[in-house]
């Protein structure tokens, strides 16, 4: 693909995970800016029976986007009652990406919410799975730039 410098572009991004029992897709919109907070207002770490399906879990992909130098990125994630339920911090080389997967949480059974915070700009991509499924059961989208 290409473009002509100053046009806009558009794209979107599409996962999927073939097994023996299904076919798991999800796709996501790209990431036009990048940002130096991100909210995920849904997050999961072995969620127990969430609308009916056992074990939801949440991914992040954190990208640099600089060219040149590191990204110090941090990754809080917040209980339904607003309370921190654990942090960690990275160090993302330029144009390359992290996976934040497990989140980092020291209890299991957690719905909440997560906070990206960089020292640059950086694009967060979000995946929502379902360990041991064999139907649909995965979600995708991007971080909301704050």
């Amino acid at each position: 693909m290409s473009a002509q410098v100053g046009k806009p572009i558009s794209a979107i991004v599409n996962e999927i995970r073939s097994t023996a029992n299904s076919y798991p897709a999800m796709c996501y919109r790209m990431a036009t800016e990048g940002g130096r907070k991100f909210v995920v207002p849904l997050a999961f770490k072995d969620k127990l029976n969430w609308m009916g399906r056992s074990y939801w879990s949440t991914g992040l992909m954190v990208q640099n986007l600089n060219t040149t130098s590191n990204a110090s990125v941090t990754v809080t994630c917040y209980a339904a009652d607003g309370t921190q339920a654990g942090s960690a911090s990275y160090t993302v080389s330029p144009q390359r990406s992290k996976v934040v997967f497990p989140l980092p949480i020291t209890t299991t059974d957690f719905l909440g919410s997560v906070v990206v915070t960089a020292d640059q700009d950086v694009a967060v991509a979000v995946n929502h799975i379902v360990s041991g499924s064999t139907e649909d059961t995965a979600m995708s989208h991007t971080g909301i730039k704050r």
